[in-house]
């Protein structure tokens, strides 16, 4: 968006949450995400990564079926990469993040996180013929077609989000990112001062912190009455 602003417009389904669910999942650890935000529609759709991944585009349900069954574009065999590209006009090279999805052969789902320190695309991945297979060897392929890029993997999403924090500069990564989850698809807004309570601001253990102050206090009491009585 080069630094910009921008109006993102389109008729229902034709992708707009999508986009945005895309661009939490590359920065927000699951935990702290709600798909389909934007929408207005928090949670009510049930998306997922693994319906994302396969493809979900349906609901449907038989007069035989006691639940609904969902529809898929996918099997199991697929696997899906989300890849974005951050530039800044004082950094030396972009930062570009990388996740791919996959399944094992018990069909469990796997991630795999990339941080790669220069430009990256899918388009440049699939020209120099090192799309994503779960093979032993595609890392060492994949670093040797991008090399003297700096490419860094990661299986767990702590140690990927660690990484491109300290290269962005967050002074306090899960804060940062924690707000910016919850901003990126505000689409109503009823109550400010709710939101800012509720939202941005850090939970706090008001009744210990005053238990803590309190026992604070009555230990530099029980010193001053110690000190006194030496004096004495």
């Amino acid at each position: 968006l080069g630094g910009e602003n921008s109006l993102r417009t389109g008729s229902n389904g034709s992708g707009k949450t999508t986009l945005v669910d895309a661009l939490l999942t590359l920065l927000v650890r699951r935990e702290d995400r709600t798909y389909n935000l934007s929408s207005g529609q928090e949670g009510k759709d049930g998306r997922s990564e693994e319906s994302y991944v396969l493809g979900a585009y349906s609901t449907t349900k038989s007069e035989s079926d006691y639940a609904a069954n969902k529809e898929y574009l996918r099997d199991k065999s697929c696997h899906s990469i989300i890849l974005g590209q951050f530039d800044n006009e004082h950094a030396k090279t972009p930062l570009t993040l990388m996740q791919i999805r996959y399944f094992t052969p018990s069909l469990s789902m796997q991630k795999l996180f990339v941080i790669c320190e220069g430009e990256l695309s899918l388009e440049s991945m699939n020209d120099k013929g090192v799309m994503f297979d779960a093979s032993n060897t595609w890392k060492n392929r994949f670093r040797a077609a991008f090399s003297p890029s700096t490419i860094l993997f990661f299986d767990t999403f702590k140690g990927y989000s660690t990484e491109f924090a300290s290269r962005v500069g967050f002074r306090d990564r899960e804060k940062a990112l924690r707000i910016f989850s919850q901003t990126v698809g505000m689409k109503d807004l009823s109550n400010l001062n709710e939101f800012i309570r509720t939202r941005m601001l850090c939970e706090m253990d008001m009744v210990g912190e005053f238990k803590k102050t309190l026992e604070n206090f009555n230990t530099l009491m029980e010193t001053k009455h110690l000190i006194e009585k030496d004096e004495e």
